[in-house]
């Protein structure tokens, strides 16, 4: 990720599926999001230590091999108040609240439309500005950078 300017924004995405991935990317390539993809926890973690907190993060819920996103929101949330968004195939709605209720600031249903999802990103990020704008001693970070 690169260093921010006042416009840009930089937004993690965890998820295993390299074609989602790919297609989020395009859509994001005209935006002010600094867009970084990985198609693991451990990769993400590795990018959060390397580069500091993004200031949202796009996390699928299912992966078949390492930690899953549950595991990894959990961690998260644990260390920072970045907002995330999970994605994840169709699951009983239930599972859906307590991942919101849990650490989730939203949740979307796979396939994800990409300009949809860059709809709910714009929503949080607005809500992150608003609040940057009325704490004066808010820094644009979330959090220092991952303990290593």
């Amino acid at each position: 990720m690169s260093q921010l300017s006042a416009k840009q924004w930089s937004i993690l995405l965890v998820d295993e599926d390299v074609c989602n991935g790919q297609r989020i990317e395009e859509v994001f390539a005209n935006t002010p999001y600094d867009l970084c993809a990985v198609h693991s926890c451990e990769e993400a973690i590795q990018i959060i230590r390397a580069f500091g907190w993004p200031h949202l993060i796009v996390a699928e819920r299912n992966f078949r091999n390492g930690m899953d996103g549950l595991q990894f929101s959990q961690f998260v949330r644990d260390l920072s108040d970045v907002p995330i968004i999970m994605l994840s195939e169709r699951i009983p709605t239930k599972w859906i609240a307590q991942a919101i209720d849990d650490f989730a600031d939203d949740y979307m249903i796979k396939p994800v439309d990409p300009e949809m999802l860059l709809s709910r990103i714009r929503r949080v990020l607005r809500r992150i500005d608003f609040v940057s704008q009325a704490v004066p001693a808010y820094n644009g970070r979330f959090a220092p950078n991952y303990p290593t």
